[in-house]
């Protein structure tokens, strides 16, 4: 039957009119939250708990559940713990949201109540990637957020609507529309990703940690489907080997490593090495005047970076979540790592977060067009990112490469989306010194080999503009 059909058949046409006027209600805001925090959940935090409304909703009729709360406030804090006086399942901390979630362990559920739109726009995406990597696979993120109308109308029609003066407007609101924020989860790896609620300002956002690794074969860790961060702990002390070896890897020695020191500032208060591998960037860094701390996700990398001297502290930590505060960089670097991360978008979020009002990202990648080029089996369009493997072996020394070939147009959006404007973009060329020590490099003066790229805030590339 036809659809035109249909609306000419009596049953369908009764049907139809049955269900639309039958005493089904709207969902609350609540129950569509509740319905998303999956029914096995056992442990669940709060972000911005307040006085714990939300979590005793969350515990009602659930003896088995067990609640954690974070907030900055002292008297909310103090009205969730008298509400909560003498329950165990309830465990209350007092922590700043602009910063690092704490390592309190993993969640199969992370939910939030109107407290994430007060934080700067770099720290939701770093928040929403801390809470994917705080979720157990399956594990469900359930924001009920305040989100930006898509109209200066609008926004007056839901004041309006809720009887409050717009005077009244929070002057800590930073809104963000729906589809941005659901972009975000979707970069971070989030699944069925959706807007469940909305009424106006207010909207329930959501997304699911997968089960399992996209392809089967991750399960099984097999190599070019496993989370790189796997991949580059297995590989650390060949990597040690690789690049600490005398002589061994020219490309960084005599053409990498000089062009990118070219392009960094001046040593300001804080240098962040994100991603900083064994260490031998932080140590040039240092050479030259840096206080550098160092970030990698790697235990075994962290600690030979640590042990390798010159830096300041080292952090294990994922790029898309390090534990310091809002603006605390002069300069973030990420030298040949963001092509090793499975997410783009968040640590280059990140690295917006930590840089203060003047700073500046610089990084390196291998260039697009040359990896590109080189026809690895299954990369067939540009356009897509291809994960791959290589095994290289030279004088006798091997390594496995485990990385994402992007396009040039993936690195420039990332930049983007976390507010930085591109302020130098170069094509290394091996110049005559670097000829000399290794004449190898020759044929990258006729076609490039690495991409550096130097990024500044929008205002501050605005104000150098004028």
């Amino acid at each position: 039957m036809s659809s035109s059909e249909e609306w000419s058949s009596g049953p369908h046409v009764h049907s139809y009119l049955d269900r639309a006027n039958s005493d089904a209600r709207p969902v609350s805001s609540d129950e569509a939250l509740l319905e998303h925090v999956p029914s096995g959940a056992r442990r669940i935090l709060d972000l911005g708990t307040g006085d714990g409304r939300l979590a005793a909703l969350l515990l009602q009729g659930r003896p088995d559940r067990q609640v954690v709360g974070l907030d900055l406030s002292e008297l909310m804090l103090a009205a969730a713990e008298q509400r909560f006086a003498g329950d165990s399942r309830v465990e209350l901390l007092q922590h700043d949201l602009t910063v690092a979630l704490p390592d309190i362990g993993c969640f199969d559920a992370v939910v939030s109540s109107l407290a994430i739109h007060h934080l700067p726009d770099a720290r939701k995406r770093s928040l929403y990637a801390e809470a994917f990597e705080m979720l157990e696979p399956g594990g469900v993120l359930a924001n009920f957020e305040h989100v930006a109308s898509p109209s200066r109308r609008l926004h007056l029609e839901f004041f309006a609507a809720i009887e409050e003066p717009l005077e009244h407007e929070d002057p800590s609101d930073r809104l963000v529309d729906v589809e941005t924020q659901l972009q975000w989860l979707r970069a971070i790896g989030f699944e069925e990703v959706d807007c469940h609620w909305k009424w106006r300002e207010l909207a329930l956002l959501a997304g699911v940690r997968p089960r399992a690794p996209a392809h089967a074969a991750a399960a099984a860790g097999a190599p070019g489907s496993r989370p790189t961060a796997e991949a580059w702990e297995e590989h650390a002390q060949a990597w040690a080997r690789w690049t600490r070896t005398p002589g061994h890897d020219h490309h960084y020695e005599h053409l990498n490593l000089p062009a990118f020191l070219a392009l960094l500032p001046e040593p300001g208060r804080l240098t962040l090495d994100l991603g900083c591998g064994e260490g031998r960037l932080g140590r040039a860094l240092a050479d030259r005047g840096h206080v550098v701390i160092g970030v990698d996700s790697s235990p075994t990398l962290a600690a030979l970076a640590r042990a390798g001297g010159g830096y300041r502290e080292v952090l294990e930590a994922p790029a898309a979540a390090v534990p310091l505060p809002d603006g605390c960089a002069d300069l973030v670097v990420a030298f040949m790592t963001l092509h090793d991360m499975d997410e783009l978008a968040a640590p280059v979020a990140e690295a917006a977060r930590l840089l203060g009002p003047a700073g500046q990202l610089c990084l390196a990648v291998p260039h697009p067009f040359a990896e590109f080029s080189r026809g690895r089996p299954g990369d067939s369009n540009y356009f897509v990112a291809h994960r791959y493997v290589d095994v290289l072996e030279r004088d006798g020394v091997s390594m496995t490469f485990e990385s994402w070939r992007r396009p040039l147009s993936a690195y420039t959006t990332a930049l983007a989306h976390a507010g930085l404007q591109i302020d130098s973009l170069r094509e290394p060329i091996p110049d005559d010194a670097g000829l000399a020590a290794a004449p190898a490099l020759a044929r990258w003066r006729e076609s490039p080999i690495f991409l550096h790229v130097r990024a500044v805030r929008q205002a501050e590339a605005a104000n150098r503009i004028r």
